[in-house]
């Protein structure tokens, strides 16, 4: 029997996972956009790497800053256009930024500022302390702060709710028609 390796660190720092034939990565989402973003990675995804199966699919959610008069997602687009430009934050991950911002552009307005953020902690951070007024992160990371009353959930990112949050509607019913993307795990 051959011990199982673990390796603790992210493909997208250039690393690529032993090629021995018994390794085995737990890779997300990230991984792939990384992929897409970065030209001199030390990795193929296609030709390194070989898919087994996905371990998990999650949605995404779109969450306020308490201050934000908003609990749905056309209250957040009257906000939106109600709003000074210059008084409109969007931070959180640049894979999902830019479709919420296209989403977001009633008669042409944009829809705040969207900056990628170094990570998701930074991003709750800086929601929580009103530096920013929305953003989307992911629904388990969200959940404590959901439960806990410090954001206010706007939608999922899933085309069902989730069961875990019934309560928060999905961006196609909240009248965004065709807007489903999730994050995944795969081996």
């Amino acid at each position: 029997m051959r011990p199982l390796p673990v390796w603790w660190r992210f493909p997208s720092q250039g690393d690529c996972p032993s090629d021995d034939g018994y390794t085995v990565l737990l890779y997300s989402v990230h991984g792939a956009v990384a992929a897409s973003a970065y030209r001199n990675l030390a990795y193929d995804l296609e030709r390194d790497l070989v898919p087994v199966t996905t371990a998990a699919i999650f949605p995404d959610v779109l969450v306020a800053a308490n201050r934000v008069p908003a609990k749905t997602l056309p209250e957040l687009l009257a906000f939106v256009c109600e709003s000074r430009q210059d008084q409109l934050r969007l931070r959180g991950q640049w894979h999902l930024a830019p479709p919420l911002v296209r989403a977001l552009q009633p008669a042409g307005r944009r829809a705040g500022d969207p900056r990628a953020v170094q990570g998701r902690g930074p991003a709750t951070t800086a929601l929580l302390a009103g530096e920013i007024d929305y953003i989307f992160d992911a629904l388990g990371s969200a959940s404590a702060y959901i439960r806990a009353g410090s954001v206010k959930p706007i939608m999922v990112t899933s085309a069902k709710r989730s069961p875990s949050f019934p309560e928060i509607p999905t961006a196609i019913e909240s009248g965004l028609a065709g807007f489903e993307i999730t994050s995944w795990y795969g081996l």
